[in-house]
């Protein structure tokens, strides 16, 4: 059974800026992300949050394995989103 996407209201916002080409990109991923999120998502260290990688974006997200729920928190394009 596929887990359930969703979307916080910053990862929300953040799409908001995107072009249609990058936002179906983000979608597309995340969809496929949903049958086999441990394969999708890269867990970050001391973090509960994952990242998924798509083109120049990340994608940061909690994955709850007992509820079968992906939490997207935001999207964030990569040279913002290495930056402490």
């Amino acid at each position: 059974m596929p887990y359930e996407l969703l979307w916080m209201p910053k990862a929300l916002d953040s799409l908001k800026g995107l072009d249609n080409e990058n936002i179906k990109g983000i979608t597309r991923k995340l969809e496929e992300a949903r049958e086999f999120p441990r394969h999708f998502c890269s867990k970050l260290t001391n973090s509960p949050a994952s990242t998924v990688r798509i083109g120049d974006y990340r994608i940061y997200a909690r994955v709850k394995e007992a509820e079968k729920i992906i939490e997207v928190v935001y999207v964030e394009h990569r040279k913002k989103a290495y930056k402490p």
